[in-house]
């Protein structure tokens, strides 16, 4: 039998770790393309270039990381974990386009530590979201339908990322303040 007290606070201090986590190993990712000498492997997780779109890879990439970290430390035990998690996914996806193009449009242009903070933001906002589903969620019950959504949410934004980096739709989403599209 499963502990529901237990499984709560595992859920909140993962989720908590998991924004730290998620904030470092994405600002890591952002360099990694870079690092590599610009290999396409790290093109696929790491950012291209400095478009909107190559930053959600950053989030999704990092978060997809440490999502498989709790399914095996505590997720199997929750009806709902991949469809919380895709759902966080796309929120925290969400909150950066939302707060990016709010402040660039404020402020008149991009300012660095701005940026990284809506990073850390988007993902705070998808492990709180995380917080609050997960331990509402039900305890013991395994593998739901909605999980398998949550999956092929997952599992598409996945493609998505690694096709519009190699082939980026010509729009501002894509468009890196220096004209570039993908790769």
């Amino acid at each position: 039998m499963v502990n529901e007290g237990k499984i709560k606070k595992r859920i909140f201090v993962w989720n908590i770790v998991g924004v730290i986590f998620v904030s470092a190993v994405g600002s890591f990712l952002h360099f990694i393309f870079d690092i590599s000498g610009e290999k396409a492997w790290a093109g696929i997780i790491g950012a291209v270039n400095e478009s909107t779109w190559e930053h959600l890879k950053l989030l999704f990439w990092s978060i997809v990381i440490w999502m498989i970290a709790e399914y095996i430390f505590y997720g199997r035990n929750i009806s709902g974990f991949f469809w919380t998690k895709a759902l966080s996914i796309l929120i925290g996806m969400a909150s950066i386009v939302v707060l990016y193009y709010t402040s660039s449009g404020i402020i008149g242009k991009d300012i660095a530590i701005v940026n990284i903070a809506i990073f850390v933001i988007g993902a705070a906002v998808a492990g709180i979201y995380s917080i609050k589903k997960l331990s509402k969620s039900w305890i013991g019950q395994g593998v739901m339908v909605q999980d398998l959504a949550g999956i092929v949410i997952i599992i598409v934004l996945a493609v998505l990322f690694v096709t519009f980096t190699f082939y980026p739709i010509r729009i501002g989403l894509f468009a890196s303040p220096d004209g570039k599209f993908g790769i």
